[in-house]
């Protein structure tokens, strides 16, 4: 059977792309397990400080009259049950599986309940504590590195994933978050940290092949929701 070309440079690119992120990994990141440890402790402190707050409201004395012992204030399905069904509140969204009133960060914020804005300091201190710091702690090597692995091959859009820790999902935006989790990684001796963003590349990538004014026209408006395609943000990082 003969191969097209057009074949072979695909699996070129992909052979060498996986090559590529194969020696990122065996290089792996630094990570301070010490900060990590001593984080954790004080946002448990903190987290036990909003859960007094959160308890010394209606709305918690409403959902605990409700659910009794299987109180949970990290389930969805609760709190949704609490705010639409109980509370009447008109959803200002709904999800798109079961189309039901969301309870995601931006819905939560929409509604504008003090309670709210306790319980979502809570889960956002939760998630930073066992999803970024507890995930570092977990996977951190001997050798005081943690070595994430990245794929080219599980995602059909042909994205790259991470896992063990997932390295492409430390959060950025939210400025708390973004401060805690990037203290606990640090370069080698004499080297610095950088950061890369390839934003909105799908996109540009499908305008290099097809090329509609339109498009192309959208893509460079500063004023759009694209923005320039790639920015590039340098994070200088003292050797530690």
């Amino acid at each position: 059977m003969k191969v097209q070309a057009a074949t072979i440079h695909a699996y070129q690119l992909f052979h060498d792309g996986i090559l590529a992120l194969a020696r990122a990994e065996r290089q792996g990141i630094r990570i301070d397990a010490e900060y990590c440890e001593r984080k954790r402790r004080h946002i448990e402190r903190k987290i036990e400080y909003y859960q007094k707050k959160l308890e010394a409201t209606k709305l918690y004395r409403r959902w605990q009259h409700i659910y009794g012992a299987k109180i949970n204030i990290h389930s969805n399905h609760q709190l949704a049950r609490i705010l639409y069904q109980v509370q009447k509140i008109q959803p200002p969204k709904l999800t798109e599986k079961s189309e039901m009133g969301a309870t995601d960060e931006e819905a939560l914020e929409q509604i504008d309940i003090p309670e709210l804005k306790i319980l979502l300091q809570i889960r956002k201190l939760a998630k930073i504590k066992e999803t970024y710091l507890g995930a570092f702690i977990r996977e951190r090597n001997e050798d005081g590195y943690i070595h994430p692995f990245f794929n080219l091959h599980t995602v059909r859009t042909y994205r790259s994933s991470s896992e063990a820790p997932n390295f492409q999902n430390i959060p950025k935006r939210d400025k708390e978050s973004f401060r805690i989790c990037r203290r606990a990684l640090f370069p080698r001796p004499g080297h610095m940290l950088v950061g890369m963003d390839f934003f909105a590349l799908e996109v540009m990538v499908s305008c290099c092949y097809h090329k509609d004014p339109v498009m192309l026209n959208y893509v460079w408006d500063k004023k759009s929701d694209i923005q320039r395609p790639i920015s590039f943000t340098q994070t200088a990082g003292k050797s530690r």
